[in-house]
């Protein structure tokens, strides 16, 4: 049993005393080791385990050319790009390069700046801060899934990684089942955390019954993060510690 010696002892590995009021030697009946040998130990144990996650990582990557999209799924103001940046920061540090942040929000963003642009082409004068959820929500719905196809935005992202050599594809706005649908082999993760604290982090805050909000909240996904911890920094670096685990334990 590991305990505190009384006795005279030396740590058997850097040889200080347990007389030294800094060194705390513990361990059996015939060896000993000092809080600081104990503390190197651990970390050399912690920067083994980085090292064989960036290794398992590494071979991940060379084993097929097929990229792994994670879908990161919440409503406004949970996180979704925020995880998105760091996760995308985590996985370019153990292989740089082989990950890349996409959304399928991309086009539709195009599409009202063209319209903004536009506008004031000819004249129209439109206020710095206009809100353009509303805008964006017309383009991506009424216009494009409801009016052309309810696959246009999935068609279009599918054609957007077709020469894409990523290993790694984060989505940061995965709002629609078909997108869940068209997308079987992907790591779906849902963020959740409270509305009033969304609401507050939130740049924009839009309806929270339009369908973008509300469509995914029966659907099953493979991880749940609450993001509501108030160390936002602590946190998601918590959580794309365990979504790195989940990718090289394959699931």
């Amino acid at each position: 049993m590991i305990q505190e010696i009384t006795v005279s002892k030396c740590c058997n590995f850097c040889g200080i005393s347990h007389k030294d009021p800094k060194k705390i030697v513990v361990g059996g009946p015939d060896v000993a080791i000092c809080n600081e040998c104990v503390e190197l130990c651990v970390d050399i144990i912690r920067e083994d385990n980085k090292e064989f996650a960036r290794e398992e990582l590494k071979l991940q990557y060379q084993s097929t050319n097929k990229p792994q999209i994670i879908l990161i799924s919440g409503k406004q103001g949970s996180g979704k790009t925020y995880l998105a940046d760091n996760l995308v920061e985590a996985l370019n540090l153990n292989v740089p390069g082989c990950a890349l942040k996409l959304g399928f929000a991309a086009p539709m963003r195009a599409i009202v700046d063209a319209m903004r642009r536009g506008a004031i082409a000819a004249g129209v004068e439109i206020p710095d801060k206009i809100e353009n959820r509303l805008t964006m929500n017309f383009v991506a719905t009424t216009w494009g899934r409801n009016s052309i196809d309810p696959l246009i935005w999935v068609k279009a992202f599918k054609k957007s990684i077709e020469n894409v050599n990523h290993k790694f594809i984060v989505v940061e706005d995965f709002r629609f089942k078909n997108e869940y649908e068209s997308f079987t082999d992907a790591l779906t993760i849902r963020l959740t955390c409270p509305e009033d604290l969304r609401e507050k982090r939130a740049k924009y805050w839009g309806d929270v019954h339009h369908i973008s909000e509300c469509e995914l909240d029966d659907v099953k996904f493979d991880m749940y993060f609450d993001t509501s911890h108030p160390d936002k920094e602590t946190n998601v670096q918590e959580i794309i510690k365990v979504i790195q685990v989940f990718i090289v334990n394959g699931g």
